[in-house]
């Protein structure tokens, strides 16, 4: 090497000195670590300074914008910046801040690169050590022994006892220096300990640099991500703010990069010169350090790997903040998308309301215009009578059809639900965390606990069943606003029609009379008449763009909710974190723990609740007895179903699960379920009738066994059979036969007599019947009510007689259905044998547990909700003993549904809406999540109103059973009492909420014209609700057979 420094035998033989011996050493030890610090700081941090260099300078530029955009809309009066603006900034964020950044920190395996680099340049140094000569005799320095900082106290002390033993000890002018020794031992005792403490040191400094990154980009999120789920008035300057602040938190990283980026080897470098400097001043003496090797401990591949996990994790925590924020992005902008879509469609709705509009409105000017001579004027009302008529046909039947627009609305909102359902998908399954070090906090080791987030599992926890669910039902609700706009619209073409209707009847009076016709007078009432459908129509533009808005409102409440709720989860930290994992564990350990008492408990709670309740019967018998307890009263039973409780019911309902189990009646098919016998052999009759055989059939059912559901499907179903089907519900007692006759024959589309004049009873009916054409009648008729034609008193049966005769004789042309209630049936067929013997006789019996079942799973299934059935707690021995032998779980399912079903079949006592409504109260859609819980059914108590009954009140429900309803004239004529003693009985049944008054009369509104009926007197009717309870009371009382 150094010429200077040795000749082959390795002895020093020109002239040289301890400064060129450190110098050379210095060389070969220090340079390769100069290069290898200068390259990471320069090189290595190089990307991730670019792109925080890129990201600061467009964040700058777009938080710019954004607050510029928000002092333009503050100046003009508007408390939000536009959505495309606070879009654009969170987009800019995550696709040229967030994005940049984390792939920037990614691709930086920094701990590694340094250590390999570290490592390289060890092996240089040693390398160039092995080059050094061995030993070299140079000049003692004249400043060998002045005291060096860095040197260590050894070396001190022995230099101030040199000093003091000078003239003894120091006398030498030379000394031998081990080059190549000292230069091993400086650099295994010096160089790679202190290079190690930096690279520690150096990823200390970058993981707090990381963290403080964290920490900034922490409460940026929790900024730009509104908690609430919806942008309200705050939520711009709270944008603004955490942009702000993310700012300053940006150059302040940039700031502090440069001390994150190197180990400042400046400092390190001179200590080390000055210790070689001191070393090899003094070596070869007794004042030498020892220059055996020491024992250094190397950086490991695992620590460098740790740290690079840990700035992997970091960088996580970014793509976690960026994928959420993409994830709110893309959720309101399929919020938008379904509420724009939304809005088109009911734009269209608008454009056909405005196209009515529009018609009326010509229709109106083009009848102030008319100016023909009074002759004339007839036939130009008519031509505009046609006109508009034919003008309003095709809006009002686009109109009409609802069904192609609730079709577009839910198309829609399956795309959005779909859209949610992909984007949960392509959230990241799971990202891996450490805690997040607090500012001022040193790092020490990058062996933190890591914590993973499920991100997939939050969003579909988010936007699980029931909120898809919600959001696709919400157009369901809608349909209801579309047909009152199809019925309003209707109504108002009907206004139009009957407008010109009057004008032309006006005109023709006019015409008859002396005087000529006021044209004014004339037109008045077809100008009116288009003045109110006009104004019909803006009301339903009204209702409709209010319903529009409110389905919009709560599309967008699910849809922040849903992405609200995600953020909660996903952000969740430390305690919050530790909170969400405990309440899953807790849950299932609790219901572990209650399963497992409540089999202990089980087998002692039947005698121990046997005896609480013989144990309160006598205390109440005794508080009773001394008057410290009031006595039994006579009043309705609080926990018995009524009508206030069913609204209760339904509004904490889906929309889905509401429409699915309304209590009307249904007319889906479908949904009909244990009548499939019944209606086949109704189409058989029917068959059999076509070809010639008998056509009249009595359909006879206890109550609240769905017989309107039922006769609805038939109607559907001969509808599609028979040229025409005419389907009439009796809610009225029909006495008078001229005007049943009447309104019969207007059902049949035979209203005027004929011959004119001639008086109408149902022998002249079946006779026009008869006579007419083929087609003028209808093929099927079917009446439900049969209970209203006949009364049980002296000649009350005379007109279902009279109506048995006119189906016998119209059979063969007429298929004649009716339908009556048992109890009635048992009297009319005892009263007209003769009459109903040859009739075909269908009974409705009550649903069994099964067909019960599957009536309720027809409607559960289109709901798509995962089904649990709870398991019964207490006093059900038998079962819990089966339930125990249970080898699997589908049969221990089986069971506690079979139990669930025959209970519900007991406690709905044969009524189909009281079972509906009991299965609405014993499931729950809250404790479970994405599921549906069947909770046990709880007995339901005997109602003490009917206990409590007389026999007369008895006799008077069985009335009302017989007939259907009853007005008080016709209570007292049934029963032979004067009209007090009626309404005595009546009211004290009303009062305990076991009758009401009927609100139907639609009888009264089917009569023929001209037959108006006189003031309705109240009818009384047994609540639906109580049916099942008043005919087991009945029964119990042999009162009912």
């Amino acid at each position: 090497m150094n010429a200077g420094l040795g000749e082959p035998d390795g002895r020093a033989s020109g002239p040289a000195n301890d400064a060129e011996i450190a110098d050379r050493i210095s060389e070969a030890v220090h340079r390769p670590f100069r290069e290898i610090w200068r390259r990471y700081e320069e090189d290595d941090w190089a990307p991730i300074r670019r792109a925080l260099d890129r990201a600061s300078r467009t964040h700058a530029q777009a938080l710019a914008e954004l607050e510029a955009d928000i002092g333009s809309r503050g100046a003009s009066g508007e408390d939000s910046p536009r959505p495309e603006a606070a879009d654009g900034y969170l987009r800019t964020a995550s696709d040229e801040v967030l994005k940049p950044l984390c792939r920037a920190i990614r691709r930086a395996p920094l701990a590694a690169g340094l250590r390999a680099s570290l490592s390289a340049a060890r092996a240089e140094a040693e390398a160039g050590v092995e080059e050094l000569p061995p030993k070299a005799d140079v000049p003692l320095s004249a400043d060998a022994l002045r005291r060096a900082r860095d040197a260590g106290g050894g070396i001190d002390a022995k230099r101030l006892l040199a000093l003091a033993l000078r003239p003894i000890v120091w006398r030498r002018v030379t000394h031998e220096v081990p080059v190549a020794g000292l230069a091993r031992r400086h650099l295994d005792g010096v160089v790679l300990p202190w290079q190690a403490r930096a690279c520690r040191a150096s990823q200390r400094r970058r993981a707090a640099w990381l963290g403080g990154l964290e920490r900034a980009f922490d409460a940026w999120i929790e900024g730009v991500l509104d908690p609430e789920g919806e942008r309200t008035s705050g939520y711009p300057g709270r944008l603004a703010a955490a942009g702000r602040a993310l700012q300053g938190e940006l150059l302040a990283a940039a700031d502090g990069l440069a001390s994150a980026a190197g180990p400042a080897p400046g400092d390190a470098d001179r200590r080390a010169v000055r210790i070689l400097r001191a070393t090899v001043a003094v070596a070869g003496t007794f004042v030498a350090r020892d220059t055996s090797n020491p024992r250094h401990r190397n950086v490991g591949s695992a620590w460098a790997e740790g740290w690079d996990r840990w700035a992997g994790e970091s960088a996580n925590r970014l793509e976690l903040y960026r994928s959420l924020l993409e994830s709110s992005l893309a959720i309101s902008s399929i919020g938008d998308r379904l509420a724009a879509a939304w809005a088109e469609t009911m734009e269209r709705v608008n454009g056909v309301i405005s196209e009515i509009e529009s018609a009326l409105g010509e229709g109106r000017r083009r009848v102030a215009e008319l100016t023909s001579a009074p002759e004339a004027l007839q036939g130009a009302l008519e031509a505009e009578r046609r006109g508009v008529a034919e003008a309003l046909a095709r809006p009002a039947g686009v109109l009409g059809d609802s069904g192609a627009f609730v079709a577009e609305l839910s198309a829609a909102a399956d795309r959005a639900v779909g859209r949610i359902e992909a984007l949960n998908l392509r959230m990241p399954e799971v990202v891996s965390l450490h805690e997040m070090p607090d500012a001022g906090e040193t790092v020490r080791r990058p062996g933190r606990e890591t914590r993973h987030v499920q991100v997939r599992e939050a969003a579909i926890r988010a936007f699980d069943t029931f909120r898809m669910e919600r959001i696709r039902a919400i157009p369901a609700g809608m349909a209801g606003s579309l047909d009152r706009a199809g019925a309003e619209v209707a109504e108002a073409c009907e206004v139009s029609a009957y407008g010109y209707e009057v004008a032309l009847a006006e005109l023709s009076d006019a015409l008859d009379g002396a005087e000529p016709p006021d044209r004014g007078h004339v037109i008045a009432p077809a100008r009116n008449a288009l003045t109110r459908a006009a104004d019909k129509l803006e009301r339903t533009r009204e209702v409709l763009f209010e319903a529009s808005a409110e389905a919009g409102r709560r599309a967008t409440a699910e849809v922040a909710e849903g992405a609200a709720r995600l953020t909660r989860r996903a952000l969740a930290e430390g305690f919050a974190a530790e909170l969400l994992r405990a309440r899953s564990y807790l849950e299932g350990e609790v219901a572990g723990d209650w399963r497992r008492w409540r089999s202990r408990l089980t087998t002692h709670q039947p005698s121990v609740a046997a005896a609480v309740r013989a144990g309160w019967r006598r205390l109440a018998y005794l508080g009773r007895t001394l008057g410290l307890l009031p006595p039994v009263q006579g009043a309705a039973d609080p926990d018995a179903p009524q009508p206030a409780s069913v609204s209760d019911v339904f509004r904490d309902l889906p929309a889905v699960y509401r429409r699915l189990f309304s209590l009307e009646p249904l007319t889906d098919s479908q949904l009909l379920a244990g009548r499939d016998r019944s209606l086949a052999e109704i189409a058989k009759l029917h068959r059999a009738w076509e070809e010639g055989g008998a056509g009249s059939l009595i359909v006879v059912s206890p109550p609240g066994v769905g017989t309107t559901s039922f006769l609805n499907v038939v109607a559907a179903r001969l509808a599609a059979d028979s040229r025409a089907c005419v389907r009439r519900i009796l809610n009225e007692r029909e006495r008078d036969e001229p005007r049943f006759a009447r309104r019969l024959a207007a059902w049949l589309g035979l209203e005027a007599p004929d011959p004119p004049g001639e008086p109408v009873d149902l022998d002249r009916l079946a006779d026009r019947v008869l006579r007419s054409p083929d087609g003028e009648v209808p093929r099927t008729v079917i009446l439900e009510g049969g209970e209203f034609l006949h009364l049980r008193a002296p000649g009350g049966g005379e007109l279902f007689e009279r109506l048995m005769t006119c189906i016998a004789r119209t059979e063969s042309r007429i298929f004649w259905l009716v339908s009556m209630n048992a109890s009635a049936w048992q009297i009319v067929r005892a009263r007209l044998r003769p009459f109903v013997s040859d009739m075909h006789c269908l009974t409705l019996a009550p649903l069994t547990a099964d067909e019960l079942r599957q009536a309720i799973f027809a409607r559960h299934r289109r709901s798509g909700i995962p089904l649990q059935f709870d398991e019964p707690r207490a006093g059900r021995a038998a079962l819990l003993r089966r339930l125990r032998r249970a080898r699997t779980s589908q049969r221990r399912r089986q069971l506690i549904e079979a139990d669930y079903f025959r209970r519900l079949h007991r406690a709905s006592l044969g009524s189909v809406r009281l079972a509906l409504l009991h299965w609405l109260r014993s499931v729950d859609l809250e404790t479970i999540e994405g599921s549906l819980l069947v909770r046990p059914l709880t007995p339901t108590p005997s109602s003490s109103s009917l206990d409590t009954l007389d026999i007369d009140q008895s006799f008077a429900l069985k009335a009302i059973l017989d007939h259907g309803t009853l007005t008080l004239t016709e209570y007292g004529e049934v029963m032979r009492i004067p009209p007090a003693a009626a309404r005595h009985t009546l009211r004290s049944l009303e009062e305990l909420r076991l009758v009401d008054v009927n609100p139907a009369r639609e009888a009264g509104k089917e009569g023929p014209p001209g037959d108006t009926p006189g003031p309705a007197e109240p009818r009384y009717r047994i609540r639906p609700l109580m049916l099942g309870a008043v005919s087991q009371h009945l029964r119990s009382r042999n009162v009912l057979h």
